[in-house]
């Protein structure tokens, strides 16, 4: 489960939750509604799946670039 940390409602009614990603991070995720500890879970679980999904490319393409510079070399 992740922890709301505080939120905050806009002029337009649109609800700013600031979310506990772990010990270091929080992020801010918006709703139109004040969200159910549900909703916190799954669009607080999807970004962590999203950056790590992103760390991987990044890892195998920080590889196949030092390939191909040790192959041009």
């Amino acid at each position: 489960m992740f922890e709301i940390a505080n939120h905050f409602i806009d002029e337009a009614g649109v609800y700013f939750v600031r979310v506990v990603i772990d010990e270091t991070e929080a992020q801010f995720f918006t709703f139109d509604h004040y969200p159910t500890q549900e909703e916190v879970d799954n669009v607080a679980q999807r970004f962590v799946d999203a950056r790590q999904k992103t760390e991987e490319i990044v890892e195998i393409e920080d590889v196949s670039t030092r390939q191909d510079d040790i192959t041009n070399a």
